[in-house]
C-alpha cells in the first residue's frame, strides 16, 4: 500500500463525509457506518457499539492502519422535553450510554490495535464546544433547534476519556497520539436562517465551515503533528458567555 490507511467511523455523516472526500486526496479511507447505503467502495456497515464486531473487523483488516478518526453521531430516537421539566429517563440513558460506549470501544481497540503491533498511530475523537461551555440558549429562540443537556454530558466524557487514553500513552512511552476536536455549530444546507441569525447575533460570529473542520484534521494527521492528549475547540472567534 502506497498510501497511509484511515479508518473514519461515521464517514456518511454530515462532518464525516466532507473529511471523507478531502482526505481521500492523500490517504486510502476505510468507512465504517451503520446507515444503510449504496455507496459499497472501501465501506463496511459496523456498529462500533458492538465491541466485538469492530474488534474482529480490525483483527482481520488486511493491512497497516496509521489513524483512526471517530465522527459518529448517536441520536436520541425521542425527543425529549425540557431538561428540567424531565428526569433522566431511559431514553436519555440509552443515548448517553451508546454515546460514551462507542467512543470508548473505537479508541480502546484502535489503542491496542497500535500497541500490539507497534504502530505509530493516531487517533481523534469527535467531541463538542458544548463539552467544555454550557449553550448560550438565546441563540435557540423561536427555532425548531435544541442542544440536549444529553449531548453534553456525553461529550464532555468523550473529551476526559481521550486525555485519560493519551496521557496512558506518554506514560507507556508508546508513540500513540490521541486527541479529541470540539467545534462550535457547524454550518449546512439543513442549518435554518433563523437559527445562523440567532448564531450571528448572540455569538457575533458565523457557524463554523466543514473546510475549518478539515484544516485541523489534516494538521493532526501530519506524521511531523506529536499533539496528544489536546482538546481543540473550533470556534471562529466566538464571544462565550
Amino acid at each position: 500500500m502506497k498510501k497511509k490507511v484511515i479508518i473514519v467511523a461515521g464517514g456518511l455523516g454530515l462532518i464525516g463525509a466532507s473529511l471523507v472526500k478531502i482526505l481521500s486526496r492523500k490517504y486510502l479511507i476505510v468507512t465504517l457506518d451503520k446507515k444503510k447505503t449504496n455507496y459499497k467502495e472501501k465501506y463496511f456497515n459496523i456498529n462500533i457499539n458492538n465491541f466485538n464486531k469492530l474488534n474482529n473487523f480490525i483483527k482481520k483488516f488486511k493491512y497497516k492502519i496509521y489513524a483512526a478518526i471517530n465522527a459518529t453521531y448517536p441520536t436520541l430516537k425521542k425527543k425529549n422535553n425540557h431538561f428540567l421539566k424531565n428526569r433522566l429517563n431511559k431514553n436519555s440513558i440509552q443515548y448517553i450510554e451508546r454515546h460514551l460506549v462507542s467512543y470508548y470501544n473505537f479508541t480502546k481497540i484502535f489503542f491496542d490495535y497500535f500497541c500490539k503491533n507497534n504502530i505509530t498511530g493516531k487517533i481523534i475523537n469527535f467531541s463538542s464546544i458544548y463539552g467544555t461551555f454550557a449553550p448560550n440558549f438565546k441563540i435557540y429562540v423561536n427555532t425548531n433547534v435544541k442542544s440536549p443537556i444529553e449531548y453534553s454530558i456525553s461529550k464532555a466524557g468523550v473529551i476526559i476519556m481521550t486525555r485519560f487514553f493519551a496521557n496512558w500513552a506518554e506514560f507507556k512511552k508508546k508513540k500513540i497520539y490521541i486527541n479529541a476536536i470540539s467545534p462550535a455549530g457547524v454550518n449546512s444546507n439543513k442549518t435554518s436562517l433563523s437559527f445562523r441569525n440567532n448564531y450571528k447575533k448572540h455569538y457575533l460570529s458565523s457557524m463554523v465551515s466543514l473546510d475549518s473542520i478539515n484544516k485541523v484534521i489534516i494538521n493532526l494527521l501530519d506524521k511531523k503533528n506529536k499533539k496528544n492528549g489536546k482538546n481543540i475547540i473550533i470556534k471562529n472567534n466566538i464571544k462565550i458567555i
